[in-house]
């Protein structure tokens, strides 16, 4: 049985080594077309990749890093 590797793993990474197969080394990152992290849908949402595929699709997604937020945060009262 290929799982469970950690107490915590995700779902969705359980799904895809259930219905898909173990999750390479190579290209350890599943992804998630609809971005929600609780889908397990392998069929259509789910995607392998890297992990710098997994960082340009968050990129693209507009979810990376946010200057604003990050210089918030360095700001003392």
């Amino acid at each position: 049985m290929p799982f469970p590797r950690h107490p915590a793993t995700r779902a969705h990474r359980i799904a895809w080594e259930l219905h898909i197969g173990r999750i390479s080394a190579a290209a350890p990152a599943i992804l998630h077309h609809c971005d929600n992290p609780a889908c397990v849908n392998y069929e259509s949402h789910l995607f392998y990749g890297t992990q710098m595929d997994n960082i340009a699709d968050r990129e693209a997604k507009g979810r990376g890093r946010n200057p604003i937020a990050e210089a918030n945060l360095l700001k003392t009262h």
